[in-house]
């Protein structure tokens, strides 16, 4: 149980941290619940808007798959295309480095 408390909370503090990254380059943020299944955060300026992921990941060296799971990729982008907003896929890992990528690319 420990163990879970301790994932959620890490989760947590960089879904935190990438919303505050976002927020320094003059970006409103709007959270969603933990319900949204599709999309974690809605950034948006200057009359766009992009629907976003945020994960905290262990540091890798390779990026050999998505890091994020198969049937949320596929709501995400169903949600994307629903709302014609652009989507992505937004990681920070120990050097609270934030990167990503588009999920259209």
């Amino acid at each position: 149980m420990n163990q879970i408390n301790l994932k959620d909370k890490k989760g947590e503090e960089g879904e935190e941290w990438i919303t505050e990254a976002v927020k320094s380059f003059g970006w409103e943020v709007i959270k969603f619940d933990w319900w949204q299944a599709s999309a974690d955060r809605l950034f948006y300026k200057d009359g766009k808007s992009i629907l976003a992921q945020v994960k905290n990941k262990e540091l890798r060296l390779k990026y050999p798959d998505t890091g994020l799971e198969k049937h949320r990729f596929k709501k995400l982008k169903a949600m994307c295309l629903e709302t014609s907003i652009r989507g992505m896929i937004l990681f920070t890992d120990s050097t609270e480095n934030v990167y990503g990528e588009w999920i259209d690319n």
